[in-house]
């Protein structure tokens, strides 16, 4: 059974970006340092400071980069609760994931 706490944990280096796709009507969150977001066909891009989220509405790709000379970012995209919509996921949005070194984790708990 997936729990409310599933979310994708990304860690990024200074200026570092990734490319995430299908991950519409997640929450980013900004755990540390601050990000800049933009969504593929999206009104505008987004820049968050720790502690900050937004809501993932578009379709397509969603690239989060860090901002800052000297750290990196912590942020999590807190998926929907759908264990059908997360198994969709991992297919297919996983390997497509284009992440340079950013460490990606995929946390479910309690």
């Amino acid at each position: 059974m997936l729990h409310r706490s599933t979310y994708l944990q990304i860690d990024l280096g200074v200026n570092e970006a990734v490319s995430l796709r299908r991950v519409k009507n997640s929450e980013l969150r900004c755990e540390s340092g601050r990000v800049w977001i933009t969504e593929e066909n999206g009104d505008e891009d987004i820049v968050l400071s720790a502690g900050q989220s937004c809501r993932l509405t578009r379709s397509g790709r969603t690239v989060v980069q860090s901002l800052g000379l000297s750290e990196g970012a912590q942020c999590r995209v807190i998926l929907p609760r759908s264990p059908q919509w997360l198994m969709t996921l991992l297919r297919r949005w996983l390997p497509g994931a284009s992440a340079g070194k950013a460490n990606l984790r995929l946390i479910s708990g309690g």
